[in-house]
């Protein structure tokens, strides 16, 4: 009849699979932060955190550099394409 209505994971998966990467350093650091964390299994959670830790200087200060390192973005894409 019609299609299956996506999980949330199944919603957060396809949105993080389709990422959008030419964005603010602070968007994708939080974007990272929350979403992937609701998709991952436990047995990645230590290399989630390294990334995250690596993040936590685009999140909470007013003045942040516009944009993340390449070698960072390259980082989270491989975690995503891997991982999620």
């Amino acid at each position: 009849k019609g299609k299956k209505k996506l999980t949330k994971k199944e919603k957060i998966k396809k949105y993080l699979k389709k990422y959008n990467y030419n964005q603010e350093a602070k968007k994708i650091a939080y974007d990272f932060s929350i979403l992937v964390k609701e998709v991952i299994d436990k047995k990645d959670l230590d290399e989630y955190n390294k990334i995250v830790n690596e993040l936590e200087k685009y999140k909470y200060k007013k003045k942040v550099p516009s944009t993340l390192p390449k070698d960072l973005i390259e980082e989270i894409k491989e975690f995503i394409r891997v991982r999620v």
